[in-house]
């Protein structure tokens, strides 16, 4: 199953002004909280990165095909 993370990421700019950034990942995962768990430990192998998970939903896509060469 796939889920769709929102993460907001707290970043300082060029002109060391805090910004904030919303972005999408896309989670394959057997469930929520294992959704979060993936995001969560993808995210803290960076310790000066601010981030805030603000919701995980189950995703509209059913499978991800691959590309054939």
């Amino acid at each position: 199953m796939y889920y769709t993370a929102r993460v907001q990421i707290k970043f300082e700019d060029d002109n060391g002004k805090l910004k904030k950034r919303t972005e999408q990942y896309l989670v394959h995962a057997l469930s929520i909280t294992e959704a979060e768990s993936v995001v969560t430990e993808s995210f803290t192998s960076s310790p000066t990165l601010q981030y805030e998970i603000k919701s995980i939903s189950e995703s509209r896509i059913v499978e991800i095909l691959p590309v054939n060469n």
